[in-house]
């Protein structure tokens, strides 16, 4: 049976997709990214070098102590697992099922519905997709389902929560809203099963981490 989990879709790098936006029903969602930053306006403090990756990483730092307080007992929160095409920024683990969380941050206010942020947003959603792609294959033999939200930082994004190619995309203050939902869901997942993904993935941390240290990839 699909579950609200198998709706989610994919996409590829650079290539528009074309989102139907739609705001989201019920309960207020959120999704925050961080890789890099939104400047479209010229609004906001002067930039440098090294401006957006110390925004990006202090966002990235706000949502993993966010998820980490408000997850219950049985869930667990692992950052920063590393592909060729980038980091998933975290993925979430619990009774639930597991969640692909990009952090994004902005420094200017927008309209999500405006040109300028529909552009923003396709952005964001198409450089998840790729991450989410990359969490599935390395959980492809449980055959479980992976959802991707993106939870914003920053500056005022007016619209949100809303839909983008079927990835919920929220602000910071949503996040309460869509953690107890994640905990009020129908358990997918037994806890030995939750410790074994977990496990997984920390392994592969792992072989990332000293392969990146050695200049290689596995």
């Amino acid at each position: 049976m699909e579950t609200r989990r198998q709706r989610l879709g994919g996409g590829r790098p650079r290539r528009r997709i074309g989102c139907c936006f739609s705001e989201l029903a019920g309960s207020r969602l959120g999704v925050s990214s961080c890789a890099s930053g939104t400047h479209g306006h010229g609004w906001g403090p002067p930039i440098d070098g090294t401006y957006y990756l110390v925004a990006g990483r202090d966002a990235e730092r706000w949502t993993s102590n966010a998820l980490r307080k408000m997850c219950g007992r049985g869930w667990y929160v692992i950052d920063g697992i590393s592909f060729w095409h980038g980091d998933a920024d975290h993925v979430v683990v619990g009774p639930g099922g597991v969640y692909v969380v990009e952090t994004k941050h902005t420094d200017s206010n927008f309209d999500a519905r405006s040109g300028f942020g529909r552009r923003a947003i396709e952005d964001w959603v198409d450089q998840l997709n790729r991450r989410h792609r990359s969490v599935r294959g390395l959980l492809r033999e449980h055959d479980l389902a992976v959802e991707p939200l993106i939870i914003v930082w920053g500056g005022e994004v007016r619209g949100l929560p809303l839909s983008c190619g079927g990835i919920a995309v929220i602000h910071r203050s949503d996040l309460r809203d869509v953690i107890t939902r994640w905990e009020t869901d129908e358990d997918v997942l037994s806890q030995g099963q939750v410790e074994g993904i977990v496990q997984e993935l920390v392994a592969y941390q792992r072989i990332r981490t000293k392969y990146e240290g050695l200049g290689t990839s596995p």
